[in-house]
Formats: C-alpha cells, sequence, structure tokens
C-alpha cells in the first residue's frame, strides 16, 4: 500500500504528508479535504455505536469493572483508528494499535479471572502489565506492523482457546450451545475480517477499477478495510457477551439474567424482568 500510494503522499495535504507506517487501499484524500480516508474513518462509528451498547447494558446489570474496562478500551481502539485513518500519522497509528493490545490483555485478564474467587490475585495483573509495557517498547523500536499483527493476534487466540476450555467443562444443555453460537460467530466474523482485510490488500488495482465505475456512495461497498472494522467490531462486542454470559453460568447466576438481542444482531446480557426459566 505504501508502494502505491508513494507518489500521492509526496504532496501535502490537510495533515500533512503521511508519517504512518501503514496506508490502505482507499484513496487518499479523494471524498474530503479533511479525511485522508473517508470510509475507513467512517466504518469506525460501528465501534463507537457497539461499545456505547455494551457499556449501557453492562452498567444497568452490574456486570463488573473488568467487562466495563474492556468496552472502554474497545471504545478506545475504535476512536484511535478513526484518528488514524483520517490523518494517516504515526502518532495517531499509536492510537490505534496499542490499544487493541491492551483491550485483548484486559479480555484475557476476564477469562482467566472468570470465577467467583480471584485465582492469581496481584500476580496475574503484575504480569500482564509489564507484558504490555515490554510488548509496548519493542514495538516502539521494531516500527514494524506485524510484530503488532502477530503479538495481537496471539492473544486472540488465546481468548478463543481459554473460552473453549472453560465452555467444554459445562454440562451438554442449551445454555453451553447459545455460549458455543456466541463463540463461534465471533471467530467467524474475527476470521471473514481478516480476510477481507487481505483482499483489500490483494486485490487493491482491480478494487480501485471498480470503485472508480460504481461512484460514490457504492463504492463504499468495495472499501474492505472498513468492513474489517466492522466485521471484527461485531466479532469484539460478542466476545465480550459470551464471557459474561459464561461467568454469569459459572457464579450460578442465570435466575437473574437472559441474553437478548436487539433490532441489530446486537446481543447483550440483560437483568431479567419477570420470573422464567433459565436459557
Amino acid at each position: 500500500m505504501i508502494i502505491l500510494d508513494s507518489v500521492k503522499n509526496e504532496n501535502l495535504y490537510f495533515w500533512g504528508k503521511r508519517t504512518s507506517t501503514l496506508d490502505w487501499c482507499e484513496e487518499n484524500y479523494a471524498k474530503n479535504h479533511y479525511i485522508a480516508e473517508f470510509w475507513n474513518t467512517l466504518t469506525n462509528f460501528a465501534f463507537s455505536n457497539l461499545a456505547y451498547s455494551g457499556i449501557s447494558s453492562d452498567l444497568s446489570a452490574n456486570h463488573g469493572k473488568r467487562l466495563i474496562a474492556c468496552r472502554l478500551g474497545f471504545l478506545l481502539v475504535g476512536i484511535g483508528s478513526m484518528c488514524f485513518h483520517a490523518t494517516l500519522k504515526y502518532s495517531t497509528q499509536l492510537l490505534d494499535e496499542l490499544p487493541m493490545l491492551y483491550v485483548a490483555t484486559l479480555s484475557s485478564y476476564a477469562l482467566l479471572e472468570i470465577h467467583p474467587r480471584p485465582r492469581f490475585g496481584w500476580k496475574l495483573p503484575l504480569a500482564l502489565f509489564l507484558i504490555n509495557l515490554a510488548v509496548t517498547l519493542a514495538y516502539l523500536w521494531v516500527v514494524d506492523p506485524i510484530f503488532h499483527q502477530v503479538v495481537f493476534a496471539s492473544f486472540v487466540l488465546f481468548c478463543f482457546a481459554r473460552g473453549y476450555v472453560l465452555m467444554g467443562k459445562l454440562p451438554d444443555d442449551h445454555t453451553k450451545h447459545t455460549l458455543i453460537l456466541l463463540l463461534s460467530r465471533s471467530a467467524l466474523m474475527f476470521i471473514a475480517g481478516f480476510g477481507v482485510w487481505n483482499l483489500d490488500n490483494f486485490l487493491c488495482h482491480r478494487l480501485r477499477s471498480y470503485r472508480s465505475y460504481l461512484q460514490f456512495p457504492l463504492d463504499g461497498l468495495l472499501q474492505l478495510h472498513g468492513w474489517w472494522h466492522i466485521l471484527t467490531g461485531y466479532a469484539c462486542h460478542y466476545a465480550f457477551t459470551f464471557i459474561i454470559l459464561l461467568r454469569t453460568v459459572l457464579w450460578n447466576d442465570l435466575n437473574r439474567f437472559e441474553l437478548k438481542y436487539n433490532e441489530f444482531a446486537v446481543p447483550n446480557v440483560v437483568l431479567r424482568r419477570h420470573k422464567s426459566k433459565p436459557f
């Protein structure tokens, strides 16, 4: 992507010359003088909307500080990514990429300390903090996006593996099937998002040609990195909902909560408004 846009980025735009180590397939400043990548910026509203939905639900149901911290970190990822794609500056790139690692770490902590009584005490948060610090310093030194992507993927894979192991210990009932559905949908959306992200890289010339034919606003449908934002946004929300529901099961608290989907297929674990059979 840097090679493809090397000529354009020699010019000065509203935010100045690009300093980020990554540049995506979307044509820079093609839609707006103030936004480098219009569609890649706009699609980050998926993060803010899903974060708002999750935070509102978690606060009303009192799901605890850990999940609120995950949601707030998730919101910060969306804000950072929006700033990154709007400016294509190295500083805002870090505001996008580093919070991704921190949210993945928070999710790992929530899954490791998912039982009612803490098992690891202060040692686990200290260890995760030191890991994040080391990864952050290493990334600032290495300045290689592949390093960030490998570390982030490792945390995500650990979260799925940990969730699968915990879920495997549950009895085979309707609740377990619901958990399997949430975790499977999260994994599939992550995989689909990763797939379209790579297609955006490999088929960039062809996609740009197709988009020039479709014109605004239909060209937005072929902004595949934007679809990565939407798909991973939903994937993270489903993963957070899975963690909350799994904790509810392990804490023997199913009689107080239920899983509900809104009109946009967004699931949340909410307080029961009437007595009914759990799941």
